[in-house]
């Protein structure tokens, strides 16, 4: 059906069409929720008719929404009306390869330009190929695979588009075998014609699949080679008047390899055969092979054996010596062979490759990484020991260099000489340094453990403090100094010490409800007060020996130009997305890990998930945003969530089971941290609407509206914790000037008592116990660089127990559903700790079996990440997308680029 400009689908308005192929039509749209630009693909007829057809269609794009790739574009939802229904998938602006390809050969293009230049090609070849690469690994055939299902954005990067929907649109059972394999959909503008369409599709169709067998991955491989051939020529490798002759020339013609542009490398004319074999077991096996290839790096220079003339014979002994010599020279030059032929990228050549974690991460967030300077090895910090590894660039394993601790090690950062690795250790609250080779570590000064990065610079640390600023610190020990110091509320990360004595850090401001803002870029000198505000939104920022500054926003490294002297700043270019964290060495080569990072100002994007003890995780039915704080209700039929990009918040409510999207139950302000009332009708939630930080509730069906419950006095935040099973009470934290006082809210006439005497210098999390007897709460003070964990009975009578030993960094707290276990977070990486309680005469705890934390960790200054289902039996939770894919044994890719800078140069100019 065709739809009209205005009409909704669910929370998308149809902004106008796109186009129509094989898939049906495509319209652009606007997400009211979120606020952004979507394609929705209304599918045929044929399909949403066809109720066994429909449930394939479901189950492949439900493996298809799993791929997460900064080239691969995006599935965000599947929306059915009675009337249609229509995949949402992410919008990609720009123009796609066809329409590129389709100017060179224009009337007025350049003379003598057939095909692409060699320099943008290249590029555009090896980001498909990440993508083909990406999709290959989780089991997903692209199956249609050609320009027009390429596009290139204004900044260079590529987005491949409909991964595997040809094969979702299959039919299925008797109407499968009247449909032509050439009916794969393809996505035109309304003003092609069908056949159009056929050759579109038809004529980088692999040869097995023209005949109609079944394909594996190198069908892909085929049509990725038609489709470079195609853009380095500027003809299609196999062209043809109709659909028999464009069939036959795939299935018995070569490509016109006289076509190719004479200044096209060897290497990549050779990948191009390897890719166009017709006999798919000729071809390259996998893309990983085809892009390594096309980068030179199985490239090798021939060894050249000199011409040795005839001589008379001599005596046997003297005759021995030389041969003597010559073994002990062939060996000192075989070692020296084998040296100078080691894995390394050519001066000038950028290199792409993935080394996999040997370790599992669990589901803990993105681990710290680096890189040293001269580029020859890496270091990272991962489980199972929660340990530091360390891997030369080319080696075939990792092996630690530090023992196992309670928490995973941070901020990694070599010595500018690269034999010595400084890092935080949350277990000791305390910056370390150990040797490359390993060996005892030694302890360069206490700090807490709110140290997010750390600088290696000269004989100095660097780095910066929640509460405190930016500091240094003689990398051989001693006190720390302050830097730089921060304004009240000032939050600073990831500082930089230039060569000129200026720091270059990400700095953002948090509210007195410890709500952090977006960062921005600044730099700023030490002694004065100064700053310049460089980039409005960004974090963990670098300046680069080529006159560039990197840094993070929403999840992308980005680049600009920068003058140092002048302070000029030119426009930024997306360099890589889904990036992680990340280093740069001296020499040039860039280290990331895959995935989203956790920064000051960034949400990152999340998925709520059911996961039982054993790790076992089944998200719901939301696809993946920046979520925070999910609550379940007590009767366990909804969950209250927050969105939150910074520049928007909200509360928002699922019904799990019903089959419906969730929906925003909150308008009118940032509105922040759910809690459920017992009886599970409202949602009490912290909101500014009018102009205070006090809290609210509001029906859970959206009827009516939000009644105030607090109006806390200027300055002061109020912030929900949990209502007691009786109805009559609310335990909620008072913020202001940095200390939070515990308080219990009256439900019936709003008035407040302090609990306890809680007094903490971090949100304390309260919660009652199912029966309401006792209150479990953390607490820090002054005196102490960790949280603690206690319970007082309800009403506080003055006695308290003490849960988290000192040694840990005991927080977010919560009971199960039965009030028999009390779990917390005893710290960073993938914890949790679960204690056994006895409460009938008196209140007593012991351990408990241990419980798999696949769910995403946060510091004691954020909302807890996590509930308890009613069930008993399993955690809400938040959970990164590869934690979720890969269930509890995450895997994510460390991915290195040599000789990054020189792509750098090319793209940010």
């Amino acid at each position: 059906m065709a739809l009209s400009v205005g009409t909704r689908l669910g929370p998308y308005e149809v902004t106008g069409p796109l186009g129509v192929g094989g898939m049906g039509e495509v319209y652009r749209a606007t997400d009211t929720n979120l606020k952004r630009q979507v394609a929705l693909k209304v599918l045929p007829a044929a399909v949403a008719a066809d109720v066994e057809r429909l449930a394939r269609f479901q189950r492949e794009a439900e493996v298809l929404a799993a791929l997460n790739h900064p080239n691969i574009a995006g599935i965000y939802g599947l929306e059915k009306t009675p009337e249609c229904t229509a995949l949402v998938m992410e919008l990609v602006e720009g123009e796609d390869l066809s329409q590129r390809i389709a100017r060179l050969r224009a009337p007025g293009a350049s003379a003598g330009q057939a095909g692409m230049p060699i320099d943008e090609v290249l590029p555009i070849a090896r980001q498909i190929a990440e993508a083909l690469e990406a999709a290959h690994e989780q089991g997903i055939i692209h199956r249609d695979l050609k320009p027009a299902n390429i596009k290139v954005r204004a900044d260079g990067t590529v987005k491949v588009l409909d991964f595997g929907l040809a094969k979702a649109l299959e039919p299925v059972g008797p109407a499968a075998s009247g449909v032509s394999a050439s009916m794969s959909p393809t996505l035109t503008t309304p003003a092609m014609t069908a056949m159009g369409m056929i050759l579109g599709t038809a004529a980088y169709m692999a040869p097995e699949q023209a005949r109609g067998k079944a394909v594996d991955k190198r069908a892909d491989i085929w049509a990725f080679g038609a489709v470079v051939f195609e853009m380095l020529a500027g003809q299609r490798a196999f062209p043809g008047d109709d659909l028999t002759d464009t069939l036959a020339a795939v299935v018995k013609l070569e490509p016109g390899w006289e076509a190719l542009p004479p200044d096209v490398p060897d290497r990549v004319r050779r990948v191009l055969h390897a890719c166009l074999r017709k006999d798919p077991r000729q071809r390259l096996g996998d893309m990983q092979s085809v892009r390594l290839a096309l980068e030179g790096a199985f490239d090798t220079a021939p060894v050249v054996a000199p011409v040795v003339a005839p001589t008379p014979p001599r005596p046997w002994w003297r005759r021995a010596l030389p041969i003597a010599a010559a073994a002990l020279g062939a060996s000192v030059l075989t070692g020296g062979a084998m040296w100078m032929t080691r894995p390394t990228a050519p001066a000038g050549v950028v290199s792409r490759f993935v080394v996999p974690f040997e370790q599992g991460l669990q589901g803990s967030s993105t681990p710290p990484i680096a890189i040293s300077p001269d580029g020859t090895r890496i270091a990272y910090a991962a489980l199972p020991g929660r340990q530091i590894f360390v891997r030369a660039i080319g080696a075939l394993a990792a092996r630690p260099i530090t023992e196992a601790r309670p928490a995973l090690p941070r901020a990694l950062a070599f010595s500018p000489q690269g034999d010595w690795i400084a890092y935080l250790d949350p277990t000791d609250s305390a910056i370390k340094r150990v040797e490359v080779t390993g060996g005892a570590p030694i302890t360069v000064c206490t700090t807490p453990s709110d140290v997010y990065a750390i600088e290696w610079s000269g004989d100095s640390l660097v780095y910066a403090r929640d509460e405190g600023g930016i500091m240094r610190v003689p990398a051989s020990g001693g006190e720390p100094q302050q830097l730089i110091a921060l304004g009240k509320h000032e939050v600073a990360a990831a500082p930089r010490l230039l060569d000129d004595g200026r720091v270059l850090f990400s700095l953002a401001e948090r509210t007195p409800a410890g709500m952090t803002g977006p960062a921005r870029v600044v730099l700023q000198k030490p002694g004065e007060s100064t700053r310049t505000t460089l980039v409005d939104n960004g974090y963990a920022p670098r300046y680069l020996p080529t006159g560039h500054l990197v840094y993070g926003a929403d999840d992308v490294l980005f680049g600009r130009t920068f003058n140092l002297a002048t302070g000029a700043v030119g426009g930024a270019v997306s360099l890589v997305e889904g990036i992680g964290r990340y280093d740069v060495s001296a020499t040039g080569s860039l280290v990331h890990v895959t995935g989203p990072v956790s920064a000051i100002g960034q949400r990152t994007q999340r998925t709520i998930a059911l996961i039982d003890r054993a790790g076992k995780a089944e998200a719901l039915g939301i696809p993946p945003g920046p979520f925070g704080t999910p609550r379940m209700s007590p009767d366990g039929r909804r969950v209250a969530f927050e969105v939150n990009d910074t520049r928007d918040a909200s509360i928002w409510v699922y019904d799990i089971g019903a089959g419906r999207s969730a929906r925003r139950l909150t308008f009118g302000g940032r509105d922040r941290f759910p809690v459920w009332s017992y009886d599970s009708q409202r949602v009490i939630f912290q909101s500014d609407r009018e102009g205070d930080l006090g809290l609210f509730w509001q029906r859970a069906d959206g009827a009516g509206a939000a009644e105030r419950l607090t109006r806390p006095d200027r300055g002061v935040a109020h912030e929900a914790q949990s209502a007691s099973r009786d109805g009559r009470w609310l335990l909620m934290d008072q913020t202001a000037d940095g200390k939070t006082s515990l308080m219990v809210l009256s439900l019936g006439d709003k008035s407040t008592t302090p609990f306890g005497g809680v007094v903490s210098t971090r949100p304390t999390g309260a919660i009652f116990s199912p029966d309401d007897r006792w209150v479990a709460y953390s607490t820090r003070d002054t005196a102490r660089t960790s949280n603690v964990v206690f319970v007082q009975p309800f009403p506080a009578t003055g006695a308290k127990v003490q849960i988290s030993p000192d040694t840990e960094d005991g927080h977010h707290q919560v009971w199960s559903s039965d009030g028999k276990e009390l779990y917390y977070t005893p710290g960073g990486g993938d914890r949790l700790t679960a204690v056994t309680v006895t409460a009938s005469q008196g209140f007593a705890f012991g351990p408990a079996p241990p419980v798999v934390r696949l769910f995403v960790n946060a510091a004691p200054t954020n909302a807890r990440t996590f509930d308890v289902a009613r069930d008993g039996q399993r955690f809400l939770g938040l959970l990164t997308p590869d934690a979720l894919n890969a269930n509890a044994s995450a895997r994510p890719e460390i991915r290195i680029v040599l000789n990054w800078f020189e792509e750098l140069k090319a793209r940010v100019k």
